[in-house]
Parts: C-alpha cells; sequence; structure tokens
C-alpha cells in the first residue's frame, strides 16, 4: 500500500492504494474521507491489512491526530 496526501490544509485528502505481492493494484485508488486530511503514515498489521496515521488540519494552530484500520484488500475497519 502507499499514501499520499493531495492539496493542501484544509482542502488536503488523504489517498492510498493497494497493491498485490507482484505490484498490481488491487482495486482502485481510495480516498480517506474528509477534508483537511495529510500527513499519512502506515504500518503492516500481523493480519495482512494496516493502520494509516493521519493529521486533520482545522487551524494553524488545531490539529488532531486519527489511526485508522484497514484490512488487506484496503476495506475500513474502524478508528484504532
Amino acid at each position: 500500500v502507499i499514501s499520499w496526501t493531495d492539496g493542501a490544509a484544509a482542502t488536503a485528502v488523504v489517498r492510498f492504494q493497494v497493491f498485490d505481492a507482484q505490484g498490481n493494484p488491487v482495486g482502485t485508488e481510495q480516498t480517506v474521507s474528509g477534508a483537511g486530511n495529510s500527513e499519512s503514515n502506515l504500518a503492516a498489521t500481523a493480519d495482512g491489512g494496516f493502520a494509516m496515521g493521519i493529521q486533520t488540519f482545522f487551524s494553524t494552530t488545531d490539529y488532531d491526530i486519527s489511526v485508522l484500520a484497514y484490512d488487506a484488500g484496503g476495506g475500513f475497519g474502524g478508528l484504532v
């Protein structure tokens, strides 16, 4: 899986794409819901899925950090 930020500050969104072991895309590119998300970080989980940490922008001095869980195919599993 790879992730990236598209846009800046309040209009930014985090996107990601899952790949198989041969480097082929699995499904389509996905967007983490909500504007203002950026600074994604990824970690593999023992079950083959992944966790994604993101930063959400509210103002120049107000950011939140969230960790989201996904299965191996990129299906959302909830907040960690």
